[in-house]
Protein backbone atom coordinates (compact mmCIF):
# COMPACT_ATOMS: atom_id res chain seq x y z
CA UNK A 1 0.00 0.00 0.00
CA UNK A 2 1.01 3.69 -0.63
CA UNK A 3 2.70 5.23 2.01
CA UNK A 4 -0.65 8.36 2.24
CA UNK A 5 -3.13 6.67 0.37
CA UNK A 6 -5.01 9.87 0.51
CA UNK A 7 -3.29 13.14 -0.90
CA UNK A 8 -4.15 16.54 0.17
CA UNK A 9 -5.05 19.05 -1.56
CA UNK A 10 -5.91 16.54 -4.58
CA UNK A 11 -9.08 14.34 -5.40
CA UNK A 12 -7.05 11.21 -5.30
CA UNK A 13 -7.62 8.06 -2.69
CA UNK A 14 -5.50 5.28 -3.39
CA UNK A 15 -7.10 2.10 -2.36
CA UNK A 16 -6.31 0.81 0.90
CA UNK A 17 -5.55 -3.47 1.03
CA UNK A 18 -8.44 -3.58 3.33
CA UNK A 19 -11.42 -1.93 4.99
CA UNK A 20 -11.71 -3.33 8.92
CA UNK A 21 -14.63 -0.75 9.69
CA UNK A 22 -16.73 1.73 7.69
CA UNK A 23 -19.60 3.19 9.83
CA UNK A 24 -22.19 3.34 6.30
CA UNK A 25 -24.76 4.87 8.34
CA UNK A 26 -22.89 8.21 9.26
CA UNK A 27 -21.02 8.30 5.89
CA UNK A 28 -23.98 7.89 3.83
CA UNK A 29 -25.25 10.99 5.47
CA UNK A 30 -22.56 13.06 4.80
CA UNK A 31 -21.81 12.20 1.21
CA UNK A 32 -25.71 12.93 -0.02
CA UNK A 33 -24.61 16.23 1.80
CA UNK A 34 -21.61 16.75 -0.55
CA UNK A 35 -22.56 14.72 -3.57
CA UNK A 36 -26.13 13.65 -3.97
CA UNK A 37 -26.81 10.03 -3.60
CA UNK A 38 -25.55 8.32 -6.59
CA UNK A 39 -22.62 8.16 -9.31
CA UNK A 40 -23.44 8.59 -12.86
CA UNK A 41 -20.93 6.87 -15.50
CA UNK A 42 -20.98 7.73 -19.12
CA UNK A 43 -21.90 4.38 -21.09
CA UNK A 44 -21.24 4.27 -24.75
CA UNK A 45 -23.85 3.19 -26.86
CA UNK A 46 -24.18 1.76 -30.32
CA UNK A 47 -26.65 2.40 -33.22
CA UNK A 48 -25.96 0.67 -36.19
CA UNK A 49 -28.26 1.85 -39.59
CA UNK A 50 -28.55 1.70 -43.24
CA UNK A 51 -27.98 4.54 -45.63
CA UNK A 52 -27.78 4.74 -49.69
CA UNK A 53 -23.86 5.01 -48.85
CA UNK A 54 -23.89 1.70 -46.80
CA UNK A 55 -23.52 0.85 -43.30
CA UNK A 56 -23.02 3.19 -40.50
CA UNK A 57 -22.52 2.82 -36.99
CA UNK A 58 -23.72 5.54 -34.55
CA UNK A 59 -21.64 6.08 -31.39
CA UNK A 60 -23.16 8.21 -28.65
CA UNK A 61 -23.34 8.43 -24.74
CA UNK A 62 -25.67 7.96 -22.06
CA UNK A 63 -25.53 8.99 -18.55
CA UNK A 64 -26.36 5.88 -16.22
CA UNK A 65 -26.96 6.02 -12.38
CA UNK A 66 -25.49 4.10 -10.17
CA UNK A 67 -24.70 4.02 -6.50
CA UNK A 68 -21.03 5.00 -5.30
CA UNK A 69 -19.26 2.11 -3.98
CA UNK A 70 -17.25 2.37 -0.30
CA UNK A 71 -14.28 3.70 -1.17
CA UNK A 72 -15.76 6.21 -3.37
CA UNK A 73 -17.69 7.67 -0.77
CA UNK A 74 -14.51 8.02 1.51
CA UNK A 75 -12.94 9.92 -1.44
CA UNK A 76 -15.56 12.01 -2.04
CA UNK A 77 -15.81 12.82 1.69
CA UNK A 78 -11.87 13.23 2.75
CA UNK A 79 -11.36 15.79 0.09
CA UNK A 80 -14.54 17.73 0.76
CA UNK A 81 -12.84 17.86 3.92
CA UNK A 82 -9.62 18.66 2.88
CA UNK A 83 -11.14 21.59 0.48
CA UNK A 84 -12.81 23.28 3.39
CA UNK A 85 -10.36 22.74 5.83
CA UNK A 86 -12.11 20.24 8.36
CA UNK A 87 -9.47 18.32 8.16
CA UNK A 88 -6.40 17.75 11.13
CA UNK A 89 -3.73 14.94 10.55
CA UNK A 90 -2.48 13.28 13.56
CA UNK A 91 -4.06 13.49 17.24
CA UNK A 92 -5.09 16.33 18.97
CA UNK A 93 -1.61 17.59 21.41
CA UNK A 94 -3.94 20.10 23.43
CA UNK A 95 -7.12 20.04 25.00
CA UNK A 96 -7.91 23.81 23.86
CA UNK A 97 -6.73 23.71 20.56
CA UNK A 98 -9.13 25.25 18.26
CA UNK A 99 -8.88 22.41 15.45
CA UNK A 100 -11.25 20.65 13.06
CA UNK A 101 -13.25 17.73 14.46
CA UNK A 102 -12.06 15.16 12.03
CA UNK A 103 -9.23 13.54 11.90
CA UNK A 104 -6.99 11.37 9.81
CA UNK A 105 -3.84 9.61 11.00
CA UNK A 106 -2.19 6.22 11.22
CA UNK A 107 -1.52 4.65 14.45
CA UNK A 108 -1.36 1.17 15.97
CA UNK A 109 -4.65 -0.31 17.50
CA UNK A 110 -6.21 -3.82 18.56
CA UNK A 111 -10.30 -3.87 18.23
CA UNK A 112 -11.97 -4.88 21.42
CA UNK A 113 -15.29 -6.84 21.10
CA UNK A 114 -17.69 -7.27 24.28
CA UNK A 115 -20.24 -9.58 23.53
CA UNK A 116 -23.75 -8.87 23.22
CA UNK A 117 -26.01 -9.07 26.08
CA UNK A 118 -29.55 -9.78 25.79
CA UNK A 119 -31.46 -6.70 24.01
CA UNK A 120 -28.38 -5.06 23.97
CA UNK A 121 -26.03 -4.76 20.57
CA UNK A 122 -22.53 -5.93 20.73
CA UNK A 123 -20.02 -2.99 22.13
CA UNK A 124 -16.79 -2.65 20.27
CA UNK A 125 -13.99 -0.21 20.90
CA UNK A 126 -10.74 0.19 19.19
CA UNK A 127 -7.92 1.32 21.42
CA UNK A 128 -5.22 3.08 19.78
CA UNK A 129 -1.55 3.42 21.14
CA UNK A 130 -0.10 7.01 21.66
CA UNK A 131 1.92 8.24 18.58
CA UNK A 132 5.15 7.97 17.70
CA UNK A 133 6.17 11.24 17.21
CA UNK A 134 6.84 13.00 20.82
CA UNK A 135 4.83 16.41 21.59
CA UNK A 136 6.82 19.57 21.95
CA UNK A 137 8.44 20.53 25.46
CA UNK A 138 5.97 23.11 25.82
CA UNK A 139 2.96 19.91 25.15
CA UNK A 140 1.00 17.51 27.62
CA UNK A 141 2.27 13.99 26.75
CA UNK A 142 0.16 12.70 24.23
CA UNK A 143 -2.05 9.42 25.23
CA UNK A 144 -4.71 6.50 24.03
CA UNK A 145 -7.18 7.05 21.68
CA UNK A 146 -10.46 5.42 22.10
CA UNK A 147 -12.55 4.87 18.69
CA UNK A 148 -15.91 3.74 19.49
CA UNK A 149 -17.60 1.91 16.05
CA UNK A 150 -21.56 2.51 15.54
CA UNK A 151 -21.67 5.84 17.96
CA UNK A 152 -25.32 6.72 17.29
CA UNK A 153 -25.41 10.03 18.99
CA UNK A 154 -25.84 13.00 16.68
CA UNK A 155 -23.04 14.80 15.63
CA UNK A 156 -22.11 18.39 16.50
CA UNK A 157 -20.05 21.41 16.18
CA UNK A 158 -17.10 21.39 18.25
CA UNK A 159 -15.15 18.71 20.72
CA UNK A 160 -16.20 18.40 24.11
CA UNK A 161 -12.78 19.25 25.89
CA UNK A 162 -12.49 18.84 29.51
CA UNK A 163 -8.08 19.95 31.00
CA UNK A 164 -8.60 18.04 34.22
CA UNK A 165 -11.37 15.91 35.34
CA UNK A 166 -12.43 12.86 37.61
CA UNK A 167 -13.65 11.56 34.57
CA UNK A 168 -11.93 8.74 32.83
CA UNK A 169 -12.22 7.34 29.63
CA UNK A 170 -14.52 4.53 30.52
CA UNK A 171 -17.18 6.99 31.95
CA UNK A 172 -16.97 9.01 28.89
CA UNK A 173 -17.76 5.68 27.13
CA UNK A 174 -20.55 4.23 29.29
CA UNK A 175 -22.26 7.93 29.02
CA UNK A 176 -22.67 6.87 25.52
CA UNK A 177 -24.27 4.37 25.65
CA UNK A 178 -27.56 3.37 25.64
CA UNK A 179 -29.51 2.19 28.41
CA UNK A 180 -29.62 -1.15 27.51
CA UNK A 181 -26.18 -1.19 25.96
CA UNK A 182 -24.90 0.51 28.90
CA UNK A 183 -26.48 -1.40 31.95
CA UNK A 184 -24.69 -4.78 30.95
CA UNK A 185 -21.47 -3.44 30.59
CA UNK A 186 -21.90 -1.70 34.34
CA UNK A 187 -22.69 -5.14 35.80
CA UNK A 188 -19.86 -6.62 33.98
CA UNK A 189 -17.50 -5.30 36.26
CA UNK A 190 -16.72 -1.26 34.22
CA UNK A 191 -19.68 0.46 36.46
CA UNK A 192 -18.25 3.78 37.72
CA UNK A 193 -18.39 1.72 41.41
CA UNK A 194 -16.23 -0.87 40.32
CA UNK A 195 -13.08 1.02 41.19
CA UNK A 196 -11.98 -0.69 37.92
CA UNK A 197 -11.49 2.84 36.37
CA UNK A 198 -7.38 3.15 37.32
CA UNK A 199 -7.37 -0.36 35.58
CA UNK A 200 -9.36 0.54 32.27
CA UNK A 201 -6.87 3.88 31.82
CA UNK A 202 -3.29 2.06 32.22
CA UNK A 203 -4.36 -1.71 30.78
CA UNK A 204 -7.45 -1.61 28.86
CA UNK A 205 -6.77 -4.35 26.93
CA UNK A 206 -6.04 -7.01 29.67
CA UNK A 207 -9.37 -5.55 31.21
CA UNK A 208 -11.50 -6.00 28.55
CA UNK A 209 -10.25 -9.29 27.99
CA UNK A 210 -10.47 -10.32 31.47
CA UNK A 211 -14.40 -9.54 31.08
CA UNK A 212 -14.75 -11.85 28.27
CA UNK A 213 -14.25 -9.29 25.36
CA UNK A 214 -12.00 -10.54 22.14
CA UNK A 215 -9.70 -9.03 21.19
CA UNK A 216 -7.11 -8.57 18.25
CA UNK A 217 -3.47 -8.53 17.59
CA UNK A 218 -2.33 -4.97 17.57
CA UNK A 219 -2.15 -3.57 14.12
CA UNK A 220 -1.06 -0.78 12.14
CA UNK A 221 -4.18 1.20 11.02
CA UNK A 222 -5.52 4.56 9.16
CA UNK A 223 -8.42 6.08 10.61
CA UNK A 224 -10.57 9.05 9.33
CA UNK A 225 -12.17 9.33 13.02
CA UNK A 226 -14.72 12.57 14.48
CA UNK A 227 -13.60 13.56 17.89
CA UNK A 228 -16.12 12.83 20.83
CA UNK A 229 -13.91 14.63 23.18
CA UNK A 230 -10.25 15.09 24.48
CA UNK A 231 -9.32 15.29 28.22
CA UNK A 232 -5.92 14.43 30.85
CA UNK A 233 -6.35 11.31 31.47
CA UNK A 234 -5.95 11.46 35.64
CA UNK A 235 -4.38 7.48 36.24
CA UNK A 236 -1.85 8.15 33.47
CA UNK A 237 -0.10 11.43 34.39
CA UNK A 238 -2.76 13.64 32.68
CA UNK A 239 -1.73 12.57 29.72
CA UNK A 240 -4.02 14.02 26.40
CA UNK A 241 -6.65 11.44 26.04
CA UNK A 242 -9.35 11.32 22.75
CA UNK A 243 -12.69 9.91 22.57
CA UNK A 244 -13.76 9.84 18.85
CA UNK A 245 -16.01 7.59 16.50
CA UNK A 246 -14.98 6.31 13.21
CA UNK A 247 -15.75 6.87 9.68
CA UNK A 248 -13.56 4.17 8.13
CA UNK A 249 -10.93 2.13 10.13
CA UNK A 250 -8.54 0.39 7.29
CA UNK A 251 -5.06 -1.57 7.42
CA UNK A 252 -1.91 0.36 6.92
Amino acid sequence: MPRRWFRRGGKELDAPTEYLFVDERRLDSYVEEIAGPVAFDAVPTYKASLSLTGPAVEVSRERRARDFTVHEKLGKLLAHLERGGLLEHGRAADPFEDKPTFRLETCVAARALLPPSPGAPPFALWICDPPDAEPPPERREIGLLYLVEDFRGDDFEGAGHVAISGNTALQMLLLEREENTRRPLEESGLGSRSGREADFATRPLELLADLGARVTAPRRIRTLYRVRATFAEEHRDFALVTVGYPIFVAAA
